[in-house]
């Protein structure tokens, strides 16, 4: 019987600590419990804070978009928002053509031209809409006529005398007033003509020089007003006040502002060209 006693106290010796396991792993299961009951209170509020800026989305303010609308534009801006566009439906001119079926006269025709700031344009490439007497792309129409009614409610008669031109249209045209000078193509070539080159360029564009070819550049007459005093009219008066706000509610640029040098010909106050409500940056009113 004694030699069966030391497996009785071995026995008794393990109970203890196996009540001792069942209670660390009763505690543990409890530590368990309650941190996953407390984890999404401790995790859903730093998570929240990161991930809100990223879901707000700007919204431009009402003063913000009125700021848009009244944006001044300078003359240069006005000369830069129309070179760096490219019109639809138009294709860029590469070459110009011949004007004087003298290659050296030619030449030095484009290199004075392009000393006064003239560039090669596009030509419409697409079908145009017949408008008052002339030709315009569609979109120019359109803006045209809304320009014009909007003129005759404020008692401005505005006239259209001139849309797209061909460059055959316009070399036509700068031969016939190259020619009535008397200059010869070897006095050109030479740079003996110069002075009258530069008169002929003061009012006409070299062939695929002229804004004319897009479709979009118009030429207005203000009844009642000689057509060259047209910057002293009450259309033009009309177009230009408050930084040409009547003119750019309907998409429509002043081509030759007045205070930018080098821009080809002497300013054209009548001419206007259409880049769409978009980059004027003006919204037309009801």
């Amino acid at each position: 019987m004694r030699v069966i006693e030391p497996q009785k106290q071995a026995v008794t010796a393990v109970k203890p600590r196996r009540r001792l396991s069942y209670r660390v792993i009763a505690a543990v299961a409890v530590a368990i419990v309650v941190g996953f009951l407390l984890w999404p209170r401790t995790v859903a509020s730093p998570d929240l804070s990161v991930s809100e800026p990223e879901s707000v989305v700007p919204i431009a303010t009402e003063d913000a978009a009125q700021e848009q609308v009244d944006r001044i534009l300078s003359d240069s801006e006005f000369r830069q928002l129309y070179n760096n566009i490219r019109q639809p439906n138009t294709t860029p001119i590469e070459n110009p053509p011949s004007i004087t079926g003298s290659d050296a006269a030619d030449r030095h025709i484009i290199e004075l031209a392009e000393l006064r700031g003239y560039k090669l344009r596009s030509e419409a490439s697409g079908a145009l809409s017949p408008v008052d007497g002339v030709r315009l792309q569609s979109d120019a129409a359109a803006a045209w006529l809304d320009m014009k009614r909007a003129a005759a409610q404020d008692g401005i008669s505005l006239r259209l005398t001139s849309g797209f031109r061909s460059v055959a249209d316009q070399l036509t045209i700068f031969r016939s007033r190259l020619n009535a000078t008397g200059a010869t193509t070897q006095n050109i070539a030479e740079g003996y003509a110069d002075n009258d080159l530069n008169s002929v360029m003061d009012r006409a564009a070299p062939p695929g020089y002229s804004r004319h070819h897009s479709g979009y550049a118009i030429d207005m007459l203000c009844p009642g007003t000689v057509f060259e005093r047209f910057g002293e009219s009450r259309c033009s008066e009309w177009l230009t006040n408050d930084n040409y706000q009547n003119a750019r509610q309907y998409g429509f640029i002043p081509s030759y502002p007045d205070d930018t040098n080098n821009q080809g010909p002497l300013p054209e106050a009548w001419e206007y060209i259409w880049v769409g409500t978009e980059l004027t940056a003006v919204e037309p009113q009801p």
